[in-house]
């Protein structure tokens, strides 16, 4: 098990620009000690959107036209944890596929802008170039192509988010980890059982938690009419409600051995000062599985959780 730090302190957590903001927003210079300022955090690169169809990422998996395409960057989206006090991204935009030369813009909200980010030109291959993208308030963003159509893949490499008093950022930061099992063998047992090593992480104040699991699965023997297995998110050794996904075929009275396939789980458990207090303390996270019917194995099993601080001054 590995942690990573979403943030470095110093040089690489202030990131100068002079005088250029993003989208409006000032940033901070790395000798600013204090004062209401946006900084840079640096994320492990994601993929947040993919419109190809044969490689598709997020939602959607046609191409961009003239119609503004709304995209939710705040949470669990295409491969990206994005915090929800996220006020900007810093991505790798890369526009394929133009059916026409065009111009593609993205911006937080309102009117199309009278510039464009990207400028795509028909049977022209991949040109990645970097944007700093506004968010609205809710975490989203538009994105809108002049002529034609054209796919657009957005890669986030860090964000920016408010922060007073830079000389305690750290402890006002995302922290992530993560956990790895090659494989689970839950043979006989109808009953769950731990698939992953647990994840201790959390802090003594309130936070968020995100969590992401991908996991694979193969039928590993024949002569059953159905396969069928259930993994789900446990917090301390308990099931966290809402996160059990079943896998295998009900159905399937011909299943063989060696068929396979994958699923992952999504969740958060928020703080968002109304019905959801979140949570406060230490905490252990941990994929477990059982096997329904059949001989079903899991394999590649991987959990990230994320810990998010409640935002200060709230």
């Amino acid at each position: 098990m590995s942690r990573s730090r979403w943030a470095a302190i110093g040089a690489a957590v202030a990131v100068t620009l002079g005088a250029v903001g993003v989208g409006g927003y000032n940033l901070v210079e790395a000798e600013i000690t204090s004062g209401d300022r946006n900084v840079f955090v640096p994320i492990t690169p994601c993929r947040l959107m993919n419109t190809r169809a044969s490689t598709q990422v997020g939602p959607r998996g046609t191409p961009i036209d003239s119609t503004p395409y709304v995209v939710l960057a705040h949470g669990f989206n295409g491969q990206c944890l994005i915090p929800a006090d996220a006020v900007a991204l810093s991505t790798n935009v890369t526009p394929v596929n133009a059916t026409q030369n065009t111009d593609v813009t993205l911006w937080d909200s309102g009117p199309l802008p009278p510039s464009s980010n990207l400028n795509p030109r028909a049977g022209a291959g991949p040109n990645p170039n970097a944007v700093h993208i506004p968010l609205a308030p809710g975490g989203t963003f538009n994105v809108s192509n002049k002529f034609g159509t054209v796919d657009i893949i957005v890669d986030v490499n860090g964000y920016y988010a408010p922060h007073n008093h830079l000389d305690d950022i750290e402890a006002h930061l995302p922290v992530m980890d993560s956990t790895f099992q090659s494989s689970c063998l839950r043979d006989g047992s109808t009953l769950y059982g731990p698939c992953t090593p647990a994840i201790s992480i959390g802090r003594a104040d309130r936070h968020s938690v995100m969590l992401v699991a991908d996991f694979g699965w193969r039928t590993a023997g024949s002569g059953h009419a159905t396969w069928t297995g259930q993994c789900r998110l446990e917090q301390d050794g308990v099931e966290i409600t809402g996160t059990e996904v079943r896998i295998g075929s009900n159905t399937d009275t011909s299943a063989t051995s060696n068929e396979a396939d994958r699923a992952g789980i999504n969740h958060t458990i928020a703080d968002d000062d109304l019905n959801n207090p979140g949570l406060t303390g230490v905490h252990e996270y941990r994929i477990a599985c059982r096997q329904a019917t059949g001989d079903v194995d899991f394999l590649d099993l991987q959990l990230s959780v994320m810990v998010v601080p409640e935002r200060p001054g709230t």
